[in-house]
């Protein structure tokens, strides 16, 4: 669901214009590199008129879709601009999802008592790996 930025050592962005008389769109390639070999590994689409993201498809390394991410109704939620709307599909997996985001708080600040997790009551601490 995230867009994660290009990983430089293996990946290399590349930029399609895809407008036609139905769409203007910018679809950003990320090509993996494995030796002499390249292959298509996931790409991020833009709409041409704000440059918001409406799509991101991830793909095995034998081109398959992994999961297609479609983002829409781009709303500001405390002054942080985000998809009110993601529908991930994926098929290899045999589901998908859709999300309407209502209300978001976002930097809202955090006080020391947000990382305190408090032991459920009538639960026994076991501590892993410690010895006995």
């Amino acid at each position: 669901m995230l867009i994660r930025p290009a990983d430089r050592p293996i990946e290399t962005p590349s930029l399609e214009d895809a407008t036609d008389e139905d769409n203007a769109l910018y679809i950003l390639h990320f090509i993996k590199r494995a030796g002499r070999h390249a292959s298509g590994r996931r790409n991020v689409w833009f709409d041409r008129l704000d440059l918001s993201i409406v799509r991101q498809k991830v793909l095995d390394d034998s081109g398959e879709i992994i999961s297609d991410t479609r983002y829409s109704k781009w709303t500001n939620f405390n002054g942080v601009m985000f998809p009110a709307h993601i529908d991930i599909n994926r098929p290899k997996d045999g589901y998908g999802v859709v999300m309407d985001v209502l209300d978001m708080k976002m930097n809202l600040p955090l006080t020391d008592d947000k990382f305190v997790l408090n032991q459920p009551e009538g639960t026994k601490l076991q501590a892993i790996g410690a010895t006995k």
